[in-house]
């Protein structure tokens, strides 16, 4: 299954998952450079961009996901001389597509609500779609954890692991 396919099919269950489920992110870098990501959350309508979280080369990084992100922007850092100036790439095999939107970030943390719009001290740059889609389950989704491992050579494969409960059902006549 296609690493798009398992993030579209946890973000379903984050979004259809009632308030006690717990959701993370878990990104892993094999990655020899010093990653970030950026997540951006549809927000009554405009995209509201967060970031970075770092993920550090051998490490993972893991988010407590308090909505379903709809997006996502990873780009790799090398720092550059004694200076401690940094260069950074949208991580490497990734080619932005057309109708991936452009949206505001950062060189330092940021916070930007209605993002698709241009913001002082801001560059606008394409975040990849997570695809998700709702759909209902006859189940609890207890927890919730989507990995995505950064290659060696900058390519993404991901997982999900899905926690499910039954909904407990209720008897109408006894009223239990």
């Amino acid at each position: 299954m296609s690493w798009l396919v398992r993030l579209a099919a946890a973000g379903c269950l984050l979004a259809c998952a009632p308030s006690t489920a717990n959701a993370y992110l878990t990104v892993c870098s094999k990655y020899s450079r010093h990653m970030l990501l950026a997540l951006a959350y549809d927000e009554g309508g405009s995209l509201t961009a967060k970031g970075w979280f770092g993920i550090a080369p051998g490490a993972c990084t893991r988010l407590i996901l308090r909505a379903s992100p709809r997006y996502y922007r990873i780009e790799s850092v090398t720092f550059v001389g004694v200076s401690g100036g940094a260069k950074r790439d949208a991580l490497p095999g990734r080619n932005a597509k057309a109708d991936w939107p452009r949206l505001s970030v950062a060189d330092s943390s940021f916070s930007f609500t209605d993002a698709a719009r241009a913001h002082a001290g801001a560059r606008q740059e394409p975040f990849i779609p997570f695809d998700v889609q709702a759909t209902r389950s006859p189940f609890l989704a207890n927890d919730i954890d989507v990995r995505i491992d950064i290659a060696e050579d900058g390519t993404l494969t991901a997982r999900t692991t899905v926690a499910l409960a039954p909904i407990p059902l209720r008897d109408k006549r006894s009223g239990k």
